[in-house]
Formats: structure tokens, sequence, C-alpha cells
């Protein structure tokens, strides 16, 4: 408990700068978001500038978190995933939750499966080299 509070007091020295590539990947899927909310009446006017504000703080977040003084890709997916995963736990009921699933084997491979699968969707496939940064 002492070394991850020391962790915590440690990572939190770091005010990360966002990057140029982060910086693209998350207002791609914002703009991507806004504009598929845009033909749903359901989800119409959801997705506001405070998404992408959030998506930034997450992302931030994320970097400190891994001491890093840089927003990266793999920091901007992680805070897509976050946002899009508590979007879909506002709907989700039953056994389909991801509180009810385990916590994979191999979470690198998950990761870069998602990254690929998400960068690919936003026509962003020339950072996939990218997610690998730390």
């Amino acid at each position: 408990l002492e070394k991850l509070q020391a962790y915590i007091n440690y990572a939190k020295s770091f005010e990360p700068v966002l990057g140029t590539h982060a910086a693209r990947v998350l207002t791609t899927f914002y703009k991507s978001k806004r504009n598929r909310d845009s033909y749903s009446s359901t989800e119409a006017g959801r997705t506001t500038l405070r998404l992408l504000e959030s998506l930034i703080r997450i992302s931030k977040a994320h970097a400190r978190l891994m001491a890093s003084a840089h927003v990266n890709v793999r920091d901007a997916v992680v805070a897509i995933s976050l946002v899009e995963m508590s979007m879909q736990m506002q709907s989700a009921v039953g056994d389909d939750s991801v509180l009810h699933k385990d916590f994979p084997m191999d979470p690198d491979k998950v990761h870069k499966h998602l990254s690929e699968k998400l960068l690919t969707d936003l026509n962003l496939e020339d950072l996939n080299h990218l997610t690998d940064e730390f």
C-alpha cells in the first residue's frame, strides 16, 4: 500500500501534454461520434464538446498514471475505450455487462486488437504502429 501511495504521489507530479497523434485520434473519434449521433433520433444532441474535453482529461490522466510527460495514441485509445464502455454500461443488462467478465490473460494482446479495430474504424490505420508506445 505504501508503494502504491508513493507511486500515485510521483505520478501526480506529471502534467502530460497532448501529442499531435493523440489529438488526431480524439478529434477524429469525436467528429465520427457526433456525425453518427446526428443520424440517430435517440442519440441526437448527446455528443457535445464536453465529450471531447472529457476524452482529453481521461487521456491525460492515463498518461499521468503511466508516468509520461506526453499523451500518446495509446492513452487516447484507452480513454475512448473507457468512455465507450461506460456508455454501454448505461444500457447493459445481464451477463454481457463488462462487470461480469474476467480480466484478460493477455491484456496487451486485447489492447492491441482493440487499438487496431478503433483506428481502422476511424480511418487512422497509419497510427497503428504508435499504440505500443509507453
